[in-house]
């Protein structure tokens, strides 16, 4: 019986010093060697840096998207934006209606609605190029249906979106305007064109 007791006693003191190496030692996997975490820090300084050249970019290119001319011009210049692109494409602008406008945060949402008319293809073509890049219009809805009797044309609803920056700050530019088409031009100087 005293070879097992000794046994035994033997057993937990080696089990006492295995817990007492376990909590004292740090774990080695914790512990990286110093080449390795430099590179873990490169590689994640790398990645931030690829982040903040790809958030700059992005933040342009929305920027490049946002209307900053004051909320008076921006509906004329839409409408004849919207007219230029109808004409282009050969199609019919009957009517052109400006809808109640939204402000959230610092992007104030301008809502338009444009019926047209005209064959199909065109009215693809007339979207396709409502929404190219530099225009700074969106299409956010729309609505075809065939005119009654005619195979080949359509009538369309179409939303049209133009988003400004509240926060943003216009240039001042020159106008030039006349009274009387004899008169030299008039300058003014216009604020928030």
């Amino acid at each position: 019986m005293k070879s097992w007791n000794i046994l035994i006693g033997l057993c937990l003191g080696l089990l006492a010093v295995i817990a007492a190496l376990d909590f004292f030692l740090p774990d080695p996997k914790s512990e990286m060697a110093p080449g390795v975490r430099r590179k873990q820090m490169t590689e994640i300084q790398l990645e931030t840096k690829d982040a903040k050249e790809a958030l700059s970019a992005d933040t342009a290119y929305v920027s490049s998207q946002l209307w900053v001319e004051s909320a008076g011009q921006i509906g004329p210049a839409v409408l004849s934006e919207v007219k230029s692109v109808a004409a282009g494409q050969g199609l019919t602008l009957k009517s052109f209606r400006p809808q109640r406008t939204t402000v959230e945060g610092r992007i104030e949402r301008f809502p338009f609605l444009a019926s047209v008319e005209g064959s199909f293809p065109n009215l693809i073509n007339f979207i396709a190029n409502l929404e190219a890049p530099g225009t700074r219009i969106g299409v956010t809805l729309v609505q075809c249906s065939a005119l009654d009797g005619d195979q080949t044309n359509v009538a369309a609803s179409v939303a049209i979106v133009a988003i400004r920056d509240t926060e943003a700050k216009p240039s001042v530019a020159v106008k030039e305007t006349t009274t009387d088409k004899t008169e030299e031009p008039i300058r003014r100087e216009k604020k928030g064109a």
